[in-house]
C-alpha cells in the first residue's frame, strides 16, 4: 500500500536534548549562575512551512508530547523538524538545538515502522527524537 496516498497521524513524541548546547555553553543560567534544566520544543516543516510544534517542556532536558496533527506526504516533501530551547527572559532569544531533515521525502521504511527514532548519544544540540506516524482510515 502506497503510504502517499494516506493521512498520517503525526506526533513528535520525544525530544532529548544533550547536556550541552551545540556550541558547549549550558541551556540556561538562571539567578546567580545557578544552572537551569532546558525547556525543550520542537517544529516540523513540510517544504518550508509550519505543519506541527509542541508545546516547550517547562524544566526537562527530555521532553514527550502527544499532541498531534494529520498530514498527507508526498513522496518528494522536503520534511524537517527544528529542535528548540524555549528562553522565557525578555532580552534572550530561544536556543537552536538542531534540525533533522528528509529533503527527499520521508523513507517509505519510516512509515512502515510506524516511527522515526534519531538516537545519538554524542550529538551536539539534541540526542534523542522520536516521532510517530499513525496510518488513518
Amino acid at each position: 500500500v502506497d503510504p502517499f496516498k494516506k493521512y498520517w497521524k503525526v506526533t513528535i513524541d520525544t525530544l532529548c536534548l544533550s547536556d550541552k548546547k551545540p556550541n558547549g555553553d549550558n541551556w540556561d543560567s538562571g539567578a546567580l549562575g545557578v544552572i537551569d534544566q532546558p525547556d525543550p520544543y520542537a517544529i516540523m516543516f513540510i517544504n518550508g512551512k509550519e505543519a506541527l510544534r509542541t508545546p516547550y517542556a517547562d524544566e526537562s532536558k527530555c521532553a514527550h508530547w502527544n499532541n498531534h496533527t494529520n498530514i498527507k506526504f508526498a513522496p518528494d516533501d522536503y520534511v524537517y523538524v527544528e529542535m528548540w530551547e524555549y528562553d522565557s527572559m525578555i532580552w534572550n532569544d530561544d536556543d537552536y538545538a538542531g534540525t533533522y531533515e528528509w529533503p527527499d521525502g520521508i523513507p517509505i521504511e519510516v512509515f512502515k515502522a510506524r516511527e522515526f527514532v534519531f538516537d545519538k548519544p554524542s550529538n551536539p544540540g539534541f540526542v534523542y527524537l522520536r516521532i510517530t506516524f499513525v496510518e488513518m482510515d
